[in-house]
């Protein structure tokens, strides 16, 4: 793996076994785990496809110097998630050049007869549902999408309820982001407490040791947050009420066109089974999967039959339309 910063954010490279692949896939992480916290995950995808994969903090996380509020209007506020997909889009297109650049000096072929390469988004929770507002301003055919935020309808019907009271603050998420400790004295403190959370309970210790490494930074006072939970509250809260309404503003041409694999935890409590018709009413061209025994966090939970599905899933997603 190899990283780099560009425009403040910091960019993860994935390199596959293969020096020359002809698809790219730009990956986007979750609310309040950066993306480093993937990297062996990516690695592993990487080769196991032979693609490359690049991913990246996204603004107010991680390694990334972009902060949240940079470029907003104070005096009108934006929707965080749509600002989101924006970088996404902007992202998309620098490395998009700088790849180009860089397989045009490294392939020992003639320019006119190398492939062009193709592109992919994919997301896990907050960052499928970046991946698909800002695909709409790609020329992307596929999206890979991890447990997306899909409620199930009582749970839905509730959040809608607070949104239009304006009550979005009652999201439990956001409050649990509130309560976040941003402090701990010492590596093996942060891990004692992450291992004792229910969040992390299902967590291999190697990978509760990444998440600490690249959410958390040493300053004097020992280990010190590197997002402000205000933040991630923040995009919690600002979760769709009725996902179907942004979907219903996409033009239907595109949205029959585009393939959406989609890929569910069996338990999770995020992703709703029975919400599955949502992407297949707006997608017709989504494949819906269920990782047996996964949770939300199942790229780190259940890494192993992950990249066997994905494995399995190679030549569909890869394969032409």
């Amino acid at each position: 793996m190899e990283s780099f910063s560009l425009k403040g954010f910091e960019i993860y490279h994935f390199k596959p076994q293969q020096a020359d692949s002809n698809h790219v896939i730009l990956f986007s992480h979750s609310n309040g785990i950066s993306a480093g916290t993937y990297k062996k995950l990516l690695q592993s995808w990487a080769n196991l496809w032979q693609v490359e994969i690049f991913a990246y903090d996204m603004r107010g996380m991680g390694r990334t110097k972009m902060h949240a509020s940079a470029g907003l209007h104070r005096r009108a506020p934006q929707d965080p998630w749509k600002v989101l997909a924006q970088d996404l889009v902007f992202l998309y297109s620098e490395l998009l050049k700088i790849h180009a650049k860089s397989r045009s000096h490294s392939l020992a072929i003639k320019t006119e007869t190398r492939k062009d390469c193709e592109w992919s988004l994919a997301g896990h929770s907050l960052g499928g549902w970046i991946s698909v507002l800002a695909a709409r301003q790609l020329p992307v055919k596929n999206l890979l999408l991890l447990d997306v935020p899909l409620l199930e309808r009582r749970t839905a019907l509730a959040w809608g309820l607070a949104c239009f009271v304006r009550q979005r603050q009652a999201h439990p998420l956001a409050k649990a982001a509130r309560r976040r400790k941003i402090l701990f004295r010492s590596h093996e403190e942060a891990a004692k407490a992450f291992q004792k959370h229910r969040f992390f309970k299902r967590w291999p210790a190697e990978q509760i040791k990444t998440f600490i490494d690249e959410n958390y930074e040493k300053n004097q006072l020992g280990l010190h947050l590197r997002h402000q939970p205000e933040w991630e509250a923040r995009l919690f809260e600002s979760m769709f009420a009725v996902p179907e309404f942004t979907l219903l503003a996409m033009p239907k041409a595109w949205r029959e066109r585009m393939k959406v694999t989609l890929i569910r935890g069996e338990n999770s409590t995020v992703c709703d089974e029975r919400a599955a018709d949502v992407f297949r009413r707006f997608f017709p061209l989504t494949r819906w999967l269920q990782l047996q025994g996964g949770d939300h966090m199942f790229p780190f939970e259940n890494e192993a039959s992950l990249l066997r599905l994905l494995a399995h899933e190679k030549d569909t997603f890869l394969g032409p339309l």
